[in-house]
């Protein structure tokens, strides 16, 4: 068993979309912007769903037109964990991160840290705040 994909949520899909594509170097898959019953009942107000991915993640992003307010529609996860094949893989989209030169994005980038049990990982969260976690095992230790 394995995951398929992380489903994000997010105010301006738009606007994010070309960062999300840069920094985890993905493509766009496909672009909805019509839905099935299910979709509509589970998401309401969803505008648009693009998926991207590349040879080993695959992101949903999504839009819907009812963020605004105090309804509790946000995220409801504290960070997504992506494992990545090195610790010179998590240097490479830091740096893709730090050429983004989005305030956000850039304050809250951790150090690369490698732990005692030589778990490799760094923090860092998208333009609306989504948390984000790379983590690579030194070979022999994944989990």
């Amino acid at each position: 068993m394995r995951i398929d994909h992380v489903g994000v949520q997010l105010a301006d899909l738009e606007s994010n979309l070309t960062w999300y594509e840069y920094v985890f170097n993905c493509q766009r898959s496909w672009d909805l912007t019509s839905f099935n019953t299910t979709t509509l009942s589970r998401l309401p107000g969803i505008q648009r769903l693009v998926e991207i991915k590349n040879q080993s993640l695959k992101l949903h992003l999504f839009q819907r037109d009812d963020l605004g307010g105090a309804s509790n529609t946000r995220a409801q996860f504290q960070h997504t964990a992506i494992e990545v094949n090195s610790k010179d893989d998590i240097e490479q989209i830091v740096a893709r991160v730090k050429q983004t030169k989005i305030a956000q994005c850039l304050q809250s980038l951790s150090a690369v840290v490698t732990d005692a049990d030589q778990m490799t990982c760094c923090y860092f969260q998208d333009p609306e705040g989504n948390e984000y976690e790379l983590v690579a095992y030194e070979a022999g230790l994944e989990n």
